[in-house]
């Protein structure tokens, strides 16, 4: 049925039935499908139902001849470009005319010949695709130019005189398609320094004999600037140019294209601030100019201070809500000449305008970078750094709602503190750490103290986290007496770290930092689970049970596997949910309380006890240990 359906179907037009039969048989046998009419109406209705790929035509017919069915024909669908062969007696110069004024595409001469006719057709339809591919061809040339905005010209040197397709002229903003003059005439509405670059293409052109492209701006008298691209080939011998040929292509949408896309490349999504790669390119360029100018330079990183708990509470949108409002802040900070791009002839400039016109970039999450240029005063830095210390510390309207944070700034001086990019980078970090660990809501500027003072905590991080797996934690336990009876009551478990180089390191020294790169939770889960089977021990040894008291933190209290953990350790050591004592502190009152409410209770009905460590130092109220499963509250001394 496929192999039916590929097969040429030409149309037979005859009124002699025995015509229609040889014509049918023979191209039958050819390997075509054959359709029969006997006279031009039913010709026409049959082209019109069936759309045939040839049409073989006698001359003489009643009703309607050859040639009115064939000038018909050529105004159906698809009729224009059909082959027709029209059938004349041999010898009629006189019908022959007629037939290809009636837009026949060729004749045969009756009688036919049985093997010149499968042939004659072949080659007709072959020489039909043929046309067809041109004009397709040519088709899409043309809409191709006119989507592309492609134009042509060409320039003869004998007779001085251009030639410019009807785009090149609309490009070029000439009036008519024939110059006469120079080849620079083509050219007249280029500016002079724009003018230059074509100019010296062709130079080029005809010192190397290949095409040359150039890109150019033209101002036309009404309208916006276009970019142009203009390739051009010099025909010439011995040194002397005989021909240009040239094409101008309008590429300025191009252009405004690509101008976005690095846009897009260059902006933070969020803020609207400069991003890490524009940052990247901005600090080299700042860099140079102050090498060449022998200026100095400040980089401002600065980190928002417990940012992740404004997440957890009130959620991302709301954390994104908030990001926006400090960069706004961040802008109007920085908004006078310290920040501002000195050479706004620069590439990033251009490319992205006046909104990044100041250094402020977010490297993403709640970290951002502040460039300071053409420093003449460190008192410009401090000033900055203060004005925006208080701003952000000022509370933010999120959602009705009023959400504090602060923030922490490390800063570093170009040439002081580095003299690339990527040690500026370094130290800027370790200050705003070294601010965090002062307290936070606060800057500072880098100096070899905080640098040694980080050198130590990342070599701590590095051994923290090897500690467990090496067995270098150990408990200690420090009895609690009755004072009544003198007798022992609990124990406290106290957490020892045995540190291959600097001997026995108390929990001061580890604990904050564990709690903030999340150490603490598998450290945790070590503590508890060492503590019962210390008492399983001491049970089966024949010492009384005792309860033990062990910290918890509110990192502990978020992490969705503690209370399987504890089961786990429970169930495990067979030990009496009762003699496990969990200190809290009075920060899970305030962070995200109504969770950390829902697990303490979950806490409780295990049998766990729970006791407030340090109580009367910080948040708590009544209302607080009405709400939360508080056993025991240890009082702070102070």
């Amino acid at each position: 049925m496929y192999q039916e359906q590929q097969k040429p179907v030409v149309l037979v037009v005859d009124d002699q039935a025995t015509m229609r039969f040889f014509a049918n048989q023979v191209l039958t046998h050819a390997g075509f499908n054959v359709l029969e009419a006997n006279n031009g109406s039913k010709a026409l209705a049959a082209f019109t139902a069936k759309r045939p790929d040839f049409v073989l035509l006698d001359v003489i017919m009643p009703e309607m001849d050859g040639f009115a069915a064939c000038k018909a024909i050529r105004t159906l669908p698809d009729g224009a470009h059909v082959p027709v062969l029209m059938m004349t007696s041999q010898g009629d110069e006189h019908a022959i005319k007629r037939a290809y004024d009636a837009g026949a595409t060729d004749f045969i001469d009756k009688p036919i010949s049985r093997i010149v006719l499968p042939h004659r057709v072949r080659y007709m339809l072959h020489a039909k695709q043929t046309a067809d591919r041109l004009r397709a061809s040519e088709s899409h040339l043309v809409a191709a130019q006119q989507l592309a905005k492609l134009g042509s010209w060409q320039w003869q040197a004998s007779s001085n005189i251009a030639h410019c397709s009807d785009v090149c002229c609309q490009i070029l903003g000439l009036p008519t398609a024939q110059i006469k003059g120079n080849y620079c005439e083509l050219f007249r509405n280029i500016p002079t320094h724009e003018k230059r670059k074509i100019i010296e293409a062709v130079e080029t052109a005809a010192a190397t004999g290949k095409m040359v492209s150039v890109e150019h701006q033209l101002f036309p008298a009404q309208g916006p600037e276009l970019y142009i691209s203009h390739t051009i080939q010099v025909i010439g011998s011995n040194g002397y140019i005989h021909r240009l040929n040239g094409t101008v292509q309008d590429i300025t949408d191009r252009k405004k294209a690509d101008a976005r896309i690095r846009s897009l490349a260059y902006v933070d999504q969020l803020t609207g601030l400069a991003n890490r790669v524009f940052l990247k390119e901005y600090l080299k360029s700042s860099l140079a100019q102050a090498r060449r100018k022998q200026e100095s330079l400040a980089l401002l990183y600065l980190d928002l201070d417990d940012f992740k708990h404004v997440n957890d509470t009130l959620g991302h949108s709301a954390g994104d809500t908030l990001l926006r409002e400090v960069a706004k802040r961040l802008k109007y900070c920085t908004r006078d000449s310290d920040t501002l791009v000195r050479d706004r002839a620069s590439l990033h400039t251009a490319v992205l305008g006046e909104t990044l016109g100041n250094s402020i970039a977010r490297l993403g999450g709640d970290e951002f970078i502040i460039v300071l240029n053409s420093i003449e005063h460190m008192d410009n830095v401090l000033q900055v750094a203060q004005r925006i210390t208080e701003a952000l510390a000022q509370p933010f309207e999120i959602d009705q709602q009023a959400v504090r944070v602060t923030s922490s700034i490390g800063i570093s001086l170009f040439p002081n503190d580095g003299e690339d990019e990527e040690t500026l980078f370094k130290n800027a970090d370790m200050a705003m750490y070294h601010a965090k660990g002062t307290g936070k809501n606060n800057f500072q500027f880098f100096t070899a103290r905080i640098n040694q003072t980080i050198v130590n905590r990342l070599t701590l991080e590095r051994n923290l986290r090897t500690a467990l797996d090496r067995d270098q934690l150990f408990l200690q336990y420090q009895p609690k007496f009755d004072l009544a009876s003198g007798q022992i009551s609990g124990l406290e478990a106290l957490l020892r770290w045995r540190h291959p180089t600097r001997g026995i390191v108390g929990p001061a020294d580890f604990i904050t930092f564990a709690e903030e790169c999340g150490f603490i939770v598998p450290i945790g889960e070590w503590v508890i689970h060492t503590v019962c089977q210390q008492q399983r021990a001491w049970q089966d040894a024949g010492l009384p049970a005792v309860r033990i008291a062990l910290n918890l933190s509110v990192r502990q209290i978020r992490d969705h596997n503690l209370l399987a953990s504890i089961q786990h350790s429970l169930a495990e050591t067979g030990i009496a949910p009762q003699q496990l004592e969990l200190e809290i502190t009075e920060t899970v009152f305030t962070a995200d309380s109504d969770r950390n409410l829902i697990i303490l209770q979950q806490l409780n009905s295990m049998g766990v006890l729970i006791s407030l460590d340090d109580f009367g130092a910080g948040y708590s109220s009544l209302s607080y240990l009405k709400r939360f499963p508080i056993d025991i509250l240890k009082i702070d001394r102070s």
